[in-house]
């Protein structure tokens, strides 16, 4: 049975890391409880979302002007 495959390796800002590390700080006062490597890349494809759907409404606005 093989292994399971190598997570690829994502490079990120420092800027990245230190607000993913205030996350997991205010989510584990919070909810008292400390989060997953799941939970933190369910924030980040979140939070990547959130930014496309900024921009496409931007784009939007900008073709309509």
């Amino acid at each position: 049975m093989k292994g399971l495959p190598k997570m690829p390796m994502i490079e990120v800002s420092e800027g990245t890391v230190e607000s993913i590390a205030e996350i997991k700080r205010i989510i584990a006062v919070l909810d008292d409880e400390p989060l997953t490597d799941g939970d933190i890349v369910d924030i980040a494809i979140l939070n990547h979302l959130c930014e496309m759907q900024y921009m496409m409404q931007y784009l939007r606005d900008d073709i309509k002007l």
